[in-house]
C-alpha cells in the first residue's frame, strides 16, 4: 500500500528476499496505480510533467539514457518497477550531442503525453548554457512563441547527475497547445555557447 525507494522491511519476509525487493526498488522508477507498464512508461515516466518531477524529469532522463544497456520491469497490484540503475552501464557510448524529446523529425502522437514538457540533453563537451541568457522559439503552423525563464513558470537547466546525463534544458508552456495530428513543429534554441564561448544555437 506504499510506494517508496527505501521499503521498510515487512514482517515474516527472508533476509535474501527483502535485499533484493530493496536492491529493485532503490535502483528503479517507480510508479503507483497504472494499468499496465506500457500507459505508466508513457504517461508516467516519460512524461514526467507533475510538480514534483517536472524541474529536471529525472525518470525521462533514466530511460533515455545513452549509458543504459538494457532495462528490467516488475508489476504487481497496481505498483510497478522499471530497473535503471544498472551495474553494467557502458563506458564506452556513440558520440551525441543533444538527446530530444520530442525528437527531432517525425515523432509518433500516441508516445508524448498531452501535458509533457519538452527536454533536451546538452552534451557538456559541445555545449555552455546558462539559464537567463536562453531562449526558445517555438514557431507551430506558422505561429511565433518565445520562452526564456523571465516569462515561463516551467523553464529549467537542471545540472542533477541522472543517468550521467549532460545538464538538460526543460520548458513548458500553456501557449503550446496540445499536440495535434501533422503538426510541424520549428524550434530554436539561442543563449548557449561552446567551450570557448562562442555563440551556438539549436534548430
Amino acid at each position: 500500500g506504499k510506494l517508496s525507494h527505501y521499503p521498510s522491511r515487512p514482517e515474516g519476509m527472508s533476509d535474501r528476499l527483502y535485499n533484493l525487493g530493496y536492491l529493485g526498488a532503490s535502483n528503479s522508477n517507480i510508479g503507483l496505480g497504472y494499468a499496465s507498464i506500457v500507459f505508466l512508461t508513457i504517461h508516467g515516466y516519460m512524461a514526467d510533467e507533475d510538480p514534483s518531477n517536472i524541474d529536471r524529469v529525472g525518470h525521462r532522463r533514466w530511460i533515455l539514457s545513452p549509458y543504459l544497456p538494457e532495462v528490467g520491469f516488475g508489476y504487481y497490484n497496481l505498483g510497478t518497477v522499471m530497473y535503471v540503475i544498472a551495474e553494467n552501464y557502458q563506458k564506452d557510448i556513440p558520440y551525441y550531442e543533444t538527446i530530444k524529446l520530442p525528437v527531432e523529425g517525425i515523432m509518433p502522437q500516441e508516445l508524448f503525453a498531452d501535458n509533457a514538457p519538452w527536454s533536451i540533453y546538452l552534451n557538456s563537451k559541445d555545449y555552455v548554457a546558462a539559464i537567463e541568457k536562453l531562449k526558445v522559439k517555438f514557431t507551430i503552423n506558422g505561429e511565433l512563441i518565445e520562452l526564456t525563464k523571465a516569462n515561463k513558470k516551467d523553464f529549467y537547466l537542471d545540472r542533477s547527475n541522472f543517468s550521467y546525463s549532460s545538464p538538460t534544458l526543460i520548458f513548458r508552456s500553456n501557449e503550446i497547445r496540445e499536440i495535434q495530428y501533422g503538426d510541424c513543429y520549428d524550434v530554436e534554441i539561442t543563449g548557449l555557447t561552446d567551450k570557448a564561448g562562442n555563440p551556438k544555437k539549436i534548430q
